[in-house]
C-alpha cells in the first residue's frame, strides 16, 4: 500500500511572505466590503486569504441570512497570474516569476 503525502501540508503558511493585498474601496462597515491578501510560502506554494461582508463574494449563509466570511484557500500559479490581472496588478508578475520555474 502506498502512503501519500496530505497535500495540504505544503501549504505551511506561518512563515509566508504577503506579495500583495487588494480591497474594493468599501469601508469595513459596508455590505460590499471585500479584502484579499496573496501570500507564498518559502516553498513557492501561494494562498489566497479573502474576507468581506455579506455582499461579498466571502460572505457566509447562515439561515436567511448571509453574514460577512472569511476563506484561505491555496491556488494554483494560473490562478495567480489571474488574480493578478483581474486586480489590475501586472507589476506583481516579476514578484511571481521565479515561483513558476518548477
Amino acid at each position: 500500500m502506498t502512503a501519500y503525502k496530505n497535500p495540504l501540508s505544503y501549504y505551511d503558511f506561518t512563515s509566508a511572505e504577503m506579495i500583495c493585498e487588494w480591497f474594493n474601496g468599501y469601508p469595513t462597515n459596508d455590505c460590499r466590503y471585500c479584502h484579499e491578501r496573496l501570500y507564498r510560502n518559502k516553498d513557492g506554494y501561494f494562498m489566497l486569504i479573502g474576507c468581506g461582508g455579506p455582499m461579498s463574494p466571502y460572505a457566509i449563509r447562515q439561515g436567511e441570512y448571509y453574514v460577512e466570511g472569511e476563506i484561505h484557500r491555496p491556488i494554483d500559479k494560473i490562478e495567480v497570474l489571474n488574480w493578478l490581472t483581474l486586480r489590475h496588478m501586472p507589476e506583481k508578475f516579476s514578484e511571481c516569476i521565479p515561483a513558476f520555474h518548477d
